[in-house]
């Protein structure tokens, strides 16, 4: 697996050294090689996930959110349009209701759905890379479908794979049975507790549309924030009774008048 290439992108981000940015461009290069997965190609072409690479959902999907990064730092619009085909195809197809995606951690047969037990139901690995997606997805396009996919998933297979007391987690977790924790050193005790710390990320994010300074707000837990908006640093708190409640209000604090857009994700 590549998945080095989002951390790579990361670097070249950072510190502006190409050579970062010319070993992740080797990267992706390298897929379509002799032998190789083929990604990027293969999405552009329509094949289903199962056939792209060797269907295992981890792996593709952490180079799909490489290619997302990869995406923001050079604009490349083909890249964008791959990931998009791939995220198409999970939400069509290979999409549980609790907001993940894969038996046995792999990609299945077209709408092959089985939720018990013995199917080893989304890996939380990959639920938490199904969530990096959809919000470096949601980054670049600032479009609300990527933000409902996040919702769905945070606040339920995510957290459901999550023991009560907060200590263990579920490698795999069926939609039916009982489900399995596992005290022990896993990927995906490492990995549960990094998407649930996505959230925040997800939550509040700045854009602009026609020269003008946007504030996105996507998340309705009370909650606040603390942006640059409009030449003002702009506190944004958010009073909830979600998700037992339909209803927030939203107080917004400068020290001076700033003028910007605000978009509120309508729930799915």
């Amino acid at each position: 697996a590549t998945s080095v290439l989002e951390p790579m992108v990361q670097l070249y981000r950072v510190t502006a050294d190409r050579r970062y940015l010319a070993f992740a461009r080797y990267l992706v290069a390298a897929w379509d090689e002799p032998g190789g997965p083929g990604i990027v190609a293969l999405l552009l072409q329509g094949r289903p996930l199962p056939e792209v690479a060797n269907g295992k959902a981890y792996e593709t999907l952490a180079n799909l959110v490489g290619l997302c990064e990869l995406a923001q730092a050079t604009g490349e619009r083909r890249l964008v349009r791959a990931v998009l085909a791939a995220w198409q195809d999970v939400v069509d197809k290979r999409l549980y209701a609790t907001g993940t995606t894969s038996q046995f951690e792999y990609f299945q047969a077209d709408h092959d759905l089985r939720d018990g037990p013995y199917q080893h139901v989304g890996e939380t690995c990959v639920t938490t890379t199904w969530i990096q997606l959809n919000l470096g997805l949601l980054q670049l396009t600032g479009q609300a479908r990527f933000g409902d996919e996040l919702e769905r998933a945070f606040y339920n297979h995510l957290s459901a794979a999550q023991h009560p007391a907060g200590n263990d987690w579920c490698y795999f977790t069926a939609l039916a049975g009982r489900k399995q924790y596992d005290a022990g050193i896993t990927c995906c005790h490492s990995s549960g507790p990094r998407g649930l710390a996505l959230a925040p990320q997800a939550a509040y994010l700045r854009g602009r549309a026609r020269g003008q300074a946007l504030l996105l707000v996507n998340t309705f837990e009370p909650s606040s924030a603390t942006l640059l908006l409009g030449g003002q640093r702009v506190e944004v708190v958010q009073r909830s009774g979600f998700p037992h409640r339909g209803e927030a209000s939203l107080t917004l604090r400068m020290a001076a008048p700033a003028r910007f857009g605000l978009k509120l994700r309508v729930p799915d």
